[in-house]
């Protein structure tokens, strides 16, 4: 009875305004969320094929990341060609790199277009191990996958790999040019300009106008980099450099404008 009084006597109504106020609604709102995701789960797990598509289409309206576990769940299952391909859409729109380990999987299905967008959910959601895999998949016999694989490399950065991608370039995958120009580093530029002697310009561009539009190569690197293509003087090099000027001209260091726009002005029409 004492301690009933004293929890009287030191009770405050502004407490039950807080609760009422914003621990109930939260409160509820968890709640309701938790149920949005059972009910996605089993309509996942129907018979129904419209249901499944359902429960798909309901996890990644969610944007949470718990849904991942269940969808990898029902892809291992088995699901017809196109409500997979929306899973994996569904799964890198989802963003998080536990969906690695199902992704990996799904990077050596039979069906080409199967791996094809699981390279590209593996390069969007970056899991642990994902480097890995994309490097695997250059050496994959569809041409489609290969190039997204170079691609994929280029997107998250793979510094590593940069070998692998001269070597894919070597072979003629030519998305590995613009990867190569997105992780080069300033003692391999030089690596790269020796390629135009082996390869036409056009397979060597987008490497060249990365990297000359990156903030971390030295400007003695870009600098290197105009001085070769000011050698070649072909107008499909001026015509990269007019595009460099459009697109980095007002942020590139001043220097390397400057020498832009003097090998432009040196090559002819």
């Amino acid at each position: 009875m004492r301690i009933l009084n004293r929890a009287k006597k030191n009770f405050k109504p502004g407490i039950l305004i807080i609760l009422s106020v914003v621990v109930v609604p939260l409160f509820s709102t968890l709640v309701r969320a938790q149920a949005t995701l059972n009910d996605a789960v089993t309509q996942l797990n129907a018979n129904d094929r419209g249901q499944v598509e359902l429960g798909i289409q309901n996890l990644g309206m969610r944007g949470d990341p718990s849904g991942i576990k269940p969808l990898a769940d029902r892809i291992r299952r088995g699901l017809p060609p196109d409500l997979l391909e929306l899973s994996i859409m569904t799964l890198m729109a989802l963003g998080d790199p536990s969906a690695g380990p199902v992704l990996f999987e799904l990077a050596m299905h039979r069906r080409a277009n199967i791996r094809v967008l699981a390279i590209e959910a593996v390069a969007a959601v970056n899991p642990p191990g994902g480097q890995g895999v994309l490097v695997a998949a250059l050496s994959d016999g569809d041409a489609e996958v290969r190039s997204k694989a170079a691609a994929g490399l280029g997107e998250i950065g793979a510094v590593g790999a940069m070998d692998t991608l001269f070597r894919a370039l070597d072979r003629g995958v030519l998305e590995a040019s613009e990867a190569i120009g997105k992780v080069i580093t300033a003692n391999r530029v030089t690596d790269l300009l020796d390629y135009l002697n082996k390869l036409p310009l056009h397979s060597l561009g987008p490497a060249l106008i990365q990297a000359l539009g990156r903030g971390d190569v030295q400007t003695k690197s870009k600098l290197a980099i105009v001085e070769r293509l000011g050698e070649v003087a072909t107008p499909e090099v001026k015509n990269y450099l007019v595009d460099f000027l459009a697109q980095h001209g007002e942020t590139a260091p001043p220097a390397l404008v400057r020498a832009v726009r003097n090998t432009i002005q040196q090559i002819a029409d």
